[in-house]
């Protein structure tokens, strides 16, 4: 079946924006509409199938899962990139188009799918295009503070969040996507917003990720944030994001003391203080344990690590920013130093 696009027409309509793209945005404004639903149609029915039928007959046999991403530059250039599914290995490559060939559309006769293109009033939120149709919720984020961070694009929410909270403490939970980190003062990948600082947050995940990010920098940090969806009718229901029981699958410490006593909290940080208190702050204090540039254990922290500082006694406090791993190795080397008998297991 041929595309139903009327490829003709849209070569005049480009035609007619060359010739009138000097008169103004409303002159013109009904020209880029009618150019945008066949470019749509044509994209739909000719275009993708085609590829997705090449993609698939050369990618079936394989066992493994991918993510990949495309953008054309609308000139000659295309930008690619793609990992496998859970990989750390991130490619991405470039195609340079040879030209342009206006009769391409006749030269393929790819069968199209029988879909539906809607085409919604356009929403402009900070520079950014979003359909009527596409959303029923936004996001929003409380701290305990009282500061609240809602927006209709949910990579905006994200940035601002992590940026509320301050990357240099986002970045100590380990987080990353891809082999790019949440965080990082490396510009790796097209989807990183920079945030100051040096910063960059890397936006290029889910929905359903980045609310499972921002609820596991939450956990980590003990920062109590409330992570919801809200509905775009105007009711007041909160919706939770759909949960895929990451937390279940999240690596977590579980500690046995020599009593027998087990402590396994989905907060891994819990973990760390409960040991600390249980071996004692000054003797934990004495072994001189590293963290963020300064003791584990401390009175008065830095001021912008405040927060991760969790009272151990005595007017001790230990400092909680780290990820899990640094976590565990710091409970094993409490314990092997100061011969507590612990045994500490990542489950």
């Amino acid at each position: 079946m041929g595309t139903n696009a009327d490829t003709e027409k849209l070569k005049e309509l480009y035609q007619s924006l060359d010739r009138l793209k000097a008169s103004g945005e409303d002159v013109i404004a009904e020209i880029r509409r009618e150019i945008n639903n066949i470019e749509l149609q044509y994209l739909k029915d000719n275009l993708f199938p085609e590829i997705m039928k090449i993609i698939g007959e050369r990618i079936s046999w394989l066992r493994c899962t991918i993510d990949m991403s495309l953008q054309f530059d609308g000139d000659k250039q295309i930008d690619y990139s793609f990992c496998k599914s859970g990989s750390i290995v991130f490619v991405r490559d470039k195609y340079e188009c040879n030209g342009h060939d206006e009769n391409a559309i006749e030269k393929s006769g790819t069968d199209s799918n029988n879909q539906e293109i809607i085409i919604g009033t356009s929403n402009r939120i900070n520079g950014h295009d979003t359909s009527k149709h596409s959303k029923t919720h936004v996001p929003r984020v409380e701290f305990p503070d009282g500061r609240v961070f809602q927006s209709n694009i949910f990579s905006d929410t994200y940035t601002a969040v992590i940026k509320g909270i301050g990357a240099e403490l986002v970045d100590l939970v380990g987080l990353e996507h891809a082999g790019v980190g949440v965080v990082s003062k490396t510009l790796d990948a097209k989807y990183q917003k920079p945030i100051g600082g040096g910063w960059y947050v890397m936006t290029n995940s889910s929905t359903q990720t980045k609310s499972e990010d921002l609820q596991a920098i939450s956990d980590e940090l003990d920062l109590n944030l409330k992570i919801n969806l809200v509905p775009l009718d105007g009711s007041e229901t909160l919706y939770l994001p759909k949960s895929t029981n990451k937390e279940s699958t999240r690596t977590k410490i579980q500690v046995t003391f020599p009593d027998g006593r087990k402590i396994c909290s989905s907060k891994v940080l819990e973990a760390l203080i409960e040991v600390v208190k249980y071996a004692g702050a000054e003797r934990v204090r004495e072994l001189r344990i590293n963290c963020c540039a300064d003791n584990l254990i401390l009175k008065t922290p830095a001021p912008r690590y405040e927060k991760p500082f969790k009272p151990v006694g005595n007017g001790w406090l230990c400092n909680t920013c780290s990820d899990t791993i640094t976590k565990f190795n710091q409970i094993t080397e409490i314990s092997q130093k100061l011969n507590l008998g612990i045994k500490a297991e990542l489950v």
